[in-house]
């Protein structure tokens, strides 16, 4: 599985939203009309694996980064949306996730209204995290 795949899982997981009706993967993802409050996950990139003197053949760890945007029809409710989101993702340490170890999920800052308004003038929360994983055993260099 991808990451954006498991952050569902954990988000899902934690009663946090609903995949296909309230948490949306991807910029492609439509985000329906109407108050929400809803929630993406966008992955941005990341910083480049870690290796380890063991790790032959594939990195020790892949550290991607994300973004998670929660948006509402008002302030209150995006923020309370973020707010949830980034609790459940700070609370991934050390555990297995859809058979993958994940080291950690770090947020990169505090969740925050700096999008502004979406295209529907929705308020939009906002923050990023850091993830430590183990590469999936399926993946090929």
């Amino acid at each position: 599985m991808s990451a954006i795949t498991d952050l569902a899982t954990i988000l899902t997981g934690a009663n946090v939203a609903v995949l296909g009706t309230s948490l949306f993967l991807g910029l492609t993802a439509v985000i329906p009309a109407g108050d929400g409050p809803f929630l993406s996950v966008v992955m941005t990139g990341g910083s480049g694996p870690e290796g380890t003197h063991n790790a032959v053949g594939l990195p020790a760890y892949q550290r991607p980064t994300a973004q998670i945007i929660a948006r509402g029809a008002s302030t209150p409710a995006a923020e309370a949306l973020a707010i949830a989101a980034y609790t459940a993702l700070w609370a991934v340490r050390n555990q297995f996730v859809n058979g993958v170890w994940w080291r950690q999920i770090l947020p990169l800052q505090e969740p925050s209204e700096a999008l502004g308004e979406d295209a529907d003038g929705r308020a939009q929360w906002s923050f990023n995290v850091a993830i430590e994983k183990r590469p999936n055993a399926a993946m090929s260099l």
